[in-house]
């Protein structure tokens, strides 16, 4: 983080397979252009569109694992791999396939290595199977919508759905430890070419998620498990009624009385999985905008003040270092900044944003800091050549 670097922003659903069998090739190629680090966006799996609106702050998007390592290894049949889902799911039966297959030919090792990765996931990953496994058999309804045992986790009925859906939940496990499996020869492989991963967190989890169901003293809900007040952004020169993202807040209060448990294991996962991290809407933890969940734009919200140091505080005195990037693009206060600096966390610069006319302003490149991860643009911009 100290050394000037070069790298490439490129997520794995850009590869030309669109999935993780590219990771190795991809990686001798920015290797070869003297890059040290590869960008990517969340890995998590998205709620409908976007990995922003996440299923799962811990989960990953298996739909980027390479299913055809499933056959190589016979726990599949190639006529199951060619009748799969076009977009597959946890849940999906190449897994539960896959499941069978890896318990009756897996070797000794691979066995060893599967009840490793439950066990020390289990924390996560026990609530996302059987979150799946129940959205599933309720039609992918939302958590709120399902019958109300099941809603407000009552322990016989969870106990009781857990015997019953034991076999998706098995699915759910492989499909997560495939991706994990496929992951650790990646990041094995950038770090013998001296790449580093670079990954992104975004601040929020979608109401529809397996955190917000199995965490509901940590969300502003009501008794239902809906949100009383929603994330966004207020009117801005982009926009004349702000940004209603509809994601449901943290209940900073709650969080504080565990010392941030919620965001350490969080943070853990990202340090597993990357080896620098970008939080997406840093200003989010000086400041957020909350918006009444009835309104229906982002004009009637109002700035509410969030624990940012005390949470950075606690991560750092729990895992040492935070080699985190904060996304701090758009209009942001002076508090913001001293935040970020605070805790010696490097800001973004995107040069697109600087060709204004404005001598002045901070995009420019004779205006950059060393503390800065500068892009042409990001995910949200055109190319530079367009």
């Amino acid at each position: 983080m100290k050394t000037r670097q070069a790298g490439i922003l490129l997520h794995p659903t850009s590869f030309p397979s669109g999935h993780l069998g590219d990771a190795i090739k991809i990686l001798d190629l920015i290797a070869n252009m003297h890059f040290s680090i590869w960008q990517i966006l969340p890995l998590t799996p998205p709620a409908q569109t976007s990995p922003y609106q996440s299923l799962s702050a811990h989960a990953t998007d298996v739909r980027l694992i390479e299913l055809d390592e499933m056959r190589q290894e016979r726990w599949i049949t190639k006529k199951t791999l060619n009748s799969r889902s076009k977009s597959v799911t946890d849940v999906d039966p190449i897994f539960q396939e896959g499941f069978t297959g890896f318990v009756k030919q897996a070797s000794k090792n691979d066995k060893r290595d599967f009840k490793a990765f439950i066990e020390t996931q289990a924390h996560w990953l026990e609530d996302y199977a059987l979150f799946m496994a129940l959205r599933k058999e309720n039609n992918q309804d939302h958590w709120w919508d399902w019958p109300v045992a099941l809603r407000d986790r009552k322990v016989k009925e969870i106990r009781r759905a857990r015997k019953r859906l034991s076999g998706l939940l098995d699915a759910v496990r492989f499909a997560q430890y495939m991706f994990h499996r496929q992951w650790t020869r990646v990041r094995a492989h950038a770090k013998s070419l001296q790449v580093a991963i670079f990954g992104d967190m975004p601040i929020f989890v979608s109401g529809d998620s397996a955190d917000v169901w199995a965490n509901r003293s940590l969300f502003r809900l009501n008794k239902l498990g809906l949100p009383e007040v929603v994330a966004g952004v207020p009117p801005d020169l982009f926009s004349e009624i702000g940004q209603r993202w509809g994601n449901p807040l943290f209940d900073w209060d709650e969080m504080k009385k565990d010392h941030f448990t919620w965001w350490i294991a969080r943070m853990r996962t990202q340090f597993a999985l990357a080896d620098i991290v970008r939080i997406d809407h840093f200003r989010g933890f000086e400041a957020f905008w909350e918006i009444p969940a009835e309104a229906k734009n982002a004009t009637e919200g109002q700035w509410i003040k969030a624990p940012g140091d005390l949470l950075f505080q606690q991560l750092k005195k729990t895992l040492g270092g935070l080699p985190l990037v904060a996304e701090d693009l758009g209009i942001i206060t002076e508090e913001v900044d001293e935040l970020r600096k605070r805790h010696n966390l490097p800001g973004m610069k995107i040069i697109q944003f600087g060709f204004d006319g404005d001598p002045n302003n901070r995009y420019l490149p004779e205006q950059h800091t060393e503390d800065s991860v500068v892009y042409t643009g990001t995910h949200d911009n055109d190319t530079a050549v367009g």
